[in-house]
């Protein structure tokens, strides 16, 4: 596994970032955009696909291998 770090934006939850071990910078990615998306869900829309489908898709996400307090001006191993 490796360590790769993931910087967020939301226009609704704002941005972030977080450390997450995975094979490869797209299961990094793709992870992060699932876990953040049912984090963010109302209690109520947990359940609803289509909620968290909506939020899913205005994420922005870049990963970056290793550990970053910012993002790096190199370009990112994933993003969307």
């Amino acid at each position: 596994m490796t360590r790769y770090t993931v910087f967020y934006r939301h226009p609704r939850h704002g941005e972030g970032s977080y450390d997450i071990d995975r094979s490869d910078a797209t299961a990094a990615g793709i992870e992060a955009v699932e876990m953040l998306a049912e984090d963010f869900a109302d209690d109520g829309d947990e359940a609803d696909d289509a909620a968290l489908e909506e939020i899913r898709e205005d994420f922005e996400v870049e990963v970056y291998a290793g550990e970053h307090l910012d993002p790096p001006s190199e370009t990112p191993a994933w993003s969307r």
